[in-house]
């Protein structure tokens, strides 16, 4: 154990018998002093588990929260994860939508023990950073990086170091017009809502939405505490090959908005083209065409254009895709101990992944 886990640990039984009590006490009791005591009660801040309730002199308070623990050796698979992580969640009080909230928090898992990449996607008040500190018990850059929608593409480039492990992001908006949460009700996503294209698929979006019954509250803060997670080895050739195989099965609907626009105009220009001199109104379909392309949300779930074949893309196209999902195999590999299920089950979560922000389906 690191000497930062021994001095939180100190801290944390002391102030959990006291409830409330001064640097000074503190320090007295556990025997640290200085630099280390000042640094272990700072991260212990940051991570909600203890609050300075007074600055004169410095007061913690102890903060009552639920540890969960997730035993990999207990786990079977991927489906009894995200299935503990919906129960367990449910039973602290969260509010959930099934298919989201459980597959974020496996993709942070992911990230967390391998070099997996995620965009938490979704409005203000879903849970988005109450999932990523029960996963990492911290939300501090560059690590973790917040809402890049607000920085030009420049900004957003620097601002993502190569340890940028999860983009905390807020569906793009144009603030004071639209209410970001109006996009829950989408099936589809487009990249002009998630995040510029040099992230994607660096990092690989999931969703989160708001429960659609439920009242707006604070989530109330868990911690995941992952025990005998699998020491991970790479996949061989064959493996490699297999998910390939696999993966390559399913597509997924573009994200692409110009492909949008671009399908939009050549069922306009269709239309135009089978127009008789009685039905000919040229004005008035360019008006109804111009409606469906001004918002582009509303376009990319056009039904006529999600049902376009080739807007299309299969898993395997993109490399950076594919490289996530390598990583997500790598781990599973190691979990699971058996190929078959390793890639069935890196393929579902793939699948489901995209399932939250787009249409999937088999190739």
């Amino acid at each position: 154990m690191s000497a930062l886990n021994k001095n939180r640990d100190k801290i944390l039984k002391y102030l959990s018998q006291v409830g409330v009590a001064t640097r000074n006490d503190i320090s007295l009791e556990t025997g640290l002093t200085g630099r280390a005591l000042t640094e272990t009660l700072s991260e212990l801040v940051k991570e909600g588990v203890i609050e300075l309730i007074e600055e004169k002199p410095k007061t913690f308070k102890f903060v009552a929260f639920r540890e969960i623990l997730v035993d990999f050796q207990e786990i079977q698979s991927y489906y009894d994860l995200k299935m503990k992580i919906f129960k367990e969640l449910k039973n602290a009080g969260w509010r959930l939508a099934p298919g989201y909230h459980e597959i974020a928090a496996v993709a942070l898992i992911y990230a967390k023990y391998t070099p997996f990449r995620t965009i938490i996607l979704g409005s203000q008040g879903v849970g988005k950073t109450s999932l990523i500190k029960a996963v990492f018990r911290e939300s501090n850059p560059p690590v973790i990086m917040e809402d890049l929608h607000l920085k030009n593409l420049y900004e957003v480039v620097y601002s993502v170091k190569n340890n940028t492990k999860v983009i905390e992001q807020q569906y793009r908006h144009k603030w004071g017009q639209e209410n970001p949460s109006r996009f829950d009700k989408y099936e589809v996503i487009p990249l002009s809502r998630i995040a510029p294209s040099e992230l994607i698929f660096r990092f690989i979006p999931v969703r989160v939405v708001q429960p659609v019954t439920a009242p707006i509250k604070d989530f109330g803060q868990v911690y995941f505490n992952f025990v005998n997670v699998p020491k991970l080895r790479s996949p061989r050739e064959r493996e490699i090959l297999a998910l390939n195989e696999q993966l390559g099965l399913y597509e997924y609907f573009t994200l692409d908005n110009s492909a949008h626009e671009f399908a939009a105009e050549s069922i306009k220009y269709d239309e135009l083209l089978n127009f008789t001199e009685d039905t000919m109104d040229v004005h008035k379909t360019n008006a109804r065409y111009g409606l469906k392309t001004k918002n582009d949300v509303v376009l990319a779930n056009w039904r006529e254009i999600i049902d376009m074949d080739y807007l299309y893309r299969k898993f395997t196209e993109d490399l950076q895709l594919w490289n996530n999902a390598l990583y997500v195999l790598r781990f599973n590999l190691s979990w699971l101990q058996d190929l078959d299920r390793a890639i069935e089950q890196t393929v579902d979560f793939i699948l489901d992944m995209f399932k939250t922000f787009t249409v999937v389906r088999q190739a």
